[in-house]
């Protein structure tokens, strides 16, 4: 059913629930999108005197739709990954027993995304390793929780759809005593982001946009 004509359709912020008003005077009668989430991407850390704070350089918009069945099917792969202990490859014995168990053939192909580049959103979780990530093992051995929060996940896609660099949350170093000439509201990488161009070529309903545009 079509939306009526005085009715506005609204993104779902759960950041910002005090910003949504159902009735304004001239905007009318406002109605929330509950597929359609914003959210801060929370993908900066700056030093401060009195520590660390976490920023956003701009918002990223997913569905949530989406966002469950990534949810769904990571935990199915941490359960077969701690099923046992052997040499996982991701494309191969992974997805294939991944099929064989739920008769699906994943987020990962049904969006065009790629089982490297969906287990590489997850680096809490799973690392890919070998000479070009040919394998993969949980951080945790036997362990089946997932313990990326799936609004990183989501804002990691987002990100990586613009320039197909899969950026990761920078940590800053704060040593005990900083060298004079150090900016403190710079933030510096511990790692070297991980280049997967699949990822901007991809179905998901995701994206990023910058706070100054």
């Amino acid at each position: 059913e079509p939306l009526s004509a005085w009715k506005t359709l609204e993104s779902h912020r759960p950041h910002w629930p005090t910003t949504f008003q159902r009735y304004h005077l001239t905007g009318g009668i406002r109605v929330v999108d509950h597929d359609t989430i914003i959210v801060s991407a929370r993908d900066k850390v700056h030093k401060t005197q009195k520590g660390a704070i976490r920023s956003s350089s701009g918002h990223v918009t997913y569905s949530q739709t989406q966002r469950q069945k990534v949810e769904l099917e990571i935990r199915e792969l941490a359960e077969i990954a701690a099923s046992a202990d052997c040499t996982w490859t991701p494309n191969k014995k992974l997805e294939k027993l991944f099929k064989e168990r739920y008769g699906r053939a994943g987020v990962w192909n049904h969006y065009e995304l790629g089982l490297h580049a969906f287990l590489a959103c997850f680096p809490k979780t799973f690392e890919l390793y070998g000479k070009d990530g040919e394998f993969v093992k949980l951080r945790k051995l036997r362990n089946s929780t997932v313990m990326d929060h799936p609004e990183e996940v989501m804002a990691r896609l987002g990100r990586a759809r613009a320039d197909g660099v899969l950026h990761r949350e920078p940590t800053a170093l704060i040593p005990s005593r900083p060298p004079k000439d150090c900016n403190s509201g710079k933030t510096k990488l511990t790692y070297q982001p991980l280049e997967l161009p699949s990822l901007t070529k991809n179905r998901m309903k995701v994206a990023f946009r910058a706070v100054d545009e």
